[in-house]
């Protein structure tokens, strides 16, 4: 595996970053800087689709900085009808329109409670709800109560969202 090299242009902020790790790692850290800057310059960020190219073996990505929508309009393509499916929906919510590739629990349940699906009573099974869905690998733990999508939710729910 050689170097990857990523760029990515929206609006006024443009990103370029190598790495002989993780592409979507990068991928995850150029699109959070690139909001980030873009937030600064107090400019609403762009709702199109962003296209990064990668260098090297991997295929070019296409990722959208931003869409619109809300934790219902997700759950109406993943689902609502347990905590479960409500949780997945409010961690693509967080990652595709909040533009967080990584969030809390916290943030996290705020999310999913956003949701018209969303029974108080699904709060009791949330933390089973989620150890769950770090085993079947559909999230990532990647430090005590911070969370993102695996790579395989990320390349499954794309294309979903259209």
């Amino acid at each position: 595996m050689g170097v990857e090299k990523v760029m990515i242009q929206v609006g006024t902020v443009s990103v370029s970053a190598e790495t002989e790790g993780d592409v979507l790692e990068l991928l995850r850290s150029a699109l959070t800087f690139a909001r980030e800057e873009l937030m600064q310059e107090k400019q609403k960020p762009a709702s199109k689709p962003v296209t990064i190219d990668v260098a090297g073996d991997a295929e070019p990505h296409s990722a959208a900085l931003l869409r619109e929508g809300t934790v219902n309009s997700v759950a109406a393509i993943f689902g609502g009808g347990s905590g479960r499916e409500v949780l997945y929906s409010a961690a693509v919510y967080l990652t595709f329109f909040v533009g967080k590739p990584k969030w809390t629990r916290s943030e996290w349940m705020e999310a999913a409670k956003q949701a018209r699906d969303w029974k108080a009573l699904y709060s009791n099974g949330a933390a089973r709800d989620i150890g769950r869905m770090v085993k079947a690998g559909e999230i990532n733990e990647n430090a005590t109560d911070v969370f993102s999508l695996s790579t395989a939710s990320l390349a499954e729910a794309e294309p979903r969202l259209g």
